[in-house]
């Protein structure tokens, strides 16, 4: 199932797609957080693929590539 999702706010009451699998990960896992590892998790994939889509476009992928993997590895430990 295709759907969007919008970069720039908080998650909207029509995001059931999300929801739904939030909530079977809550129940698979018994962990109440779950849900909200998965939508972080998410975010951060779509801003790694907005950073790749702008890295594209500028032909500066050699430079910000090392940024991005060093910047993305730091935030990996945390």
């Amino acid at each position: 199932m295709p759907f969007a999702v919008e970069t720039l706010g908080p998650w909207g009451s029509s995001a059931q797609l999300f929801k739904e699998i939030a909530a079977r990960l809550i129940d698979t896992l018994g962990d109440p957080r779950a849900g909200a590892h998965f939508g972080q998790r998410l975010s951060l994939a779509i801003q790694r693929g907005n950073f790749a889509s702008l890295l594209g476009k500028t032909g500066a992928a050699a430079i910000w590539g090392r940024f991005f993997t060093l910047f993305s590895f730091i935030f990996s430990l945390v």
